[in-house]
């Protein structure tokens, strides 16, 4: 069985339609890439995933997004023009112990817990934009927050 031959006339199409596209698809594909993020851009891709969200004011007159999960209520609060975004929740009315506390920071990746002020129990976890992040870096991070928030609730807050 032979080979189809193409003319050379065919062949530098071919090329010249190829190279012609190639600085249109790095472009295309960095559509999907936030260096910043806005509360209603967030609010857009967390309300396309089905999570239960609200837009707030947040204490310095910025916005934040309320975010319900199983029944508690978390933030994510943005910094630096959304250059980066905090994920946040607390419990008030005392905590656990430092040993809880100290535990889960040595066992679980990417977030922390800590004792405020008042001696209450926070969670946070941060994700830095700057340089840019896909918009699946971002639903991985929701997803992390949620799994962090599982882990922190039955591992810190509940009682033994």
């Amino acid at each position: 069985m032979s080979r189809p031959r193409f003319s050379p006339p065919t062949v530098a199409v071919f090329v010249a339609v190829i190279l012609a596209l190639f600085p249109v698809l790095p472009a295309a594909a960095q559509g999907d890439v936030y260096q910043k993020i806005t509360p209603d851009q967030l609010f857009a891709l967390m309300h396309d995933q089905g999570y239960d969200v609200s837009l707030g004011d947040s204490v310095n007159g910025g916005k934040l997004i309320n975010w319900e999960i199983d029944g508690f209520t978390t933030v994510i609060l943005f910094f630096d023009g959304g250059l980066s975004i905090q994920f946040y929740g607390g419990v008030a009315g005392g905590g656990p112990s430092l040993d809880k506390i100290n535990a889960f920071n040595r066992d679980y990746r990417f977030s922390r817990t800590y004792l405020d002020s008042k001696g209450d129990p926070n969670l946070e976890l941060d994700l830095d934009l700057e340089g840019g992040v896909t918009r699946g870096r971002i639903l991985d991070y929701l997803i992390t927050c949620r799994l962090a928030l599982a882990n922190w609730l039955a591992n810190v807050i509940a009682k033994d």
